[in-house]
């Protein structure tokens, strides 16, 4: 049985979605096990309930049950959450507010006073609030991105991004220390918003900084392909354009793209995880994915090189 409060948020948020897969995660709090999830096609509506029953299920078996809210574009593997390249549309802003609740609800008035649109909805997460902005769908995944950090940062809440999972209203928080209900607190449905009504949470465009490329550090520069010279650097020159553009890049002092990880991160910030060299058109994620080649990153990106003269120069 699915509890009406999950099916009412669901409902709201995804309201008019005809594209796209709901992303549910069933992830142990003791981070132990492998979090698998299912992608479900936000109109298939027996394989949705069925998702959420079984992870229902599961959450009842002591596993933390989460969605991600914006919609991936297509079903991806069992352990694949899916990254930015990943991303359908959003429909739905958040925050994410943990600690003392009195303190939570000062911070949300005081936003408001401040002109703060009202949220949609709020959820007792059992150890602090989830709040919901209802939105016009978006595929300006960036600044989207930049919104949920101003949000975060005015209510005093955790770093969310837009490849998030929130906890599933209906379910259990099953952390030992907590062990309490999510609930659903109220919702206004038709609290919608577009994106632009938050601009005030966009931070101004820095000037970008003076190109230097430096020569990588020692060691780094083993990681240079030996087929480098002979790469074709329009191709390189696109991969470098999405993740500056699409993957919040910055160029480092050493002349490499610091950006978020195409592979995709729960916690993830630009340069964090990922850096790119444009001279050896390699990039270097410091989590487990290591070494990505050219040919790799274009295809997390969605590039196809034949678009571009392949991956090498045509002699």
């Amino acid at each position: 049985m699915i509890p009406d409060e999950t099916l009412q948020l669901l409902r709201a948020i995804y309201r008019g979605q005809r594209e796209g897969y709901l992303t549910l995660t069933a992830i142990h709090p003791d981070h132990k096990d492998r979090a698998p999830s299912r992608h479900l096609h936000i109109r298939d509506k027996t394989a949705v309930h069925q998702g959420l029953q079984d992870l229902l299920k599961a959450n009842a078996q002591g596993w933390g049950a989460y969605f991600s809210i914006a919609l991936r574009r297509e079903p991806l593997g069992r352990w694949k959450r899916g990254g930015f390249s990943d991303l359908l549309t959003l429909t739905a802003l958040y925050a994410d507010l943990d600690g003392d609740l009195s303190t939570s609800f000062e911070r949300i008035q005081r936003s408001g006073l401040g002109g703060m649109p009202a949220p949609s909805a709020m959820i007792g997460s059992g150890r602090g609030l989830h709040l919901y902005w209802l939105l016009d769908a978006t595929t300006d995944f960036q600044t989207a991105n930049h919104v949920l950090g101003g949000l975060a940062q005015q209510l005093g809440g955790d770093e969310v991004r837009v490849t998030q999972a929130l906890r599933l209203p209906g379910s259990r928080n099953t952390k030992p220390e907590v062990n309490r209900a999510c609930k659903l607190l109220w919702l206004a449905e038709n609290r919608r918003y577009t994106l632009g009504d938050f601009a005030a949470y966009v931070p101004p465009s820095p000037e970008p900084p003076p190109l230097r490329p430096r020569a990588p550090p020692p060691t780094l520069r083993r990681s240079k392909s030996p087929l480098a010279d002979q790469i074709n650097t329009v191709l390189v020159e696109a991969v470098t354009d999405v993740l500056l553009r699409e993957y919040g890049g910055f160029v480092q002092k050493n002349g490499w793209i610091g950006s978020l990880c195409p592979c995709g991160h729960t916690r993830d910030a630009p340069g964090k995880h990922f850096a790119f060299n444009p001279a050896s058109a390699c990039g270097v994620c410091l989590g487990r994915h290591a070494r990505l080649l050219l040919k790799e990153l274009c295809d997390l990106l969605r590039l196809d090189p034949a678009d571009y003269g392949g991956l090498y120069r045509q002699s």
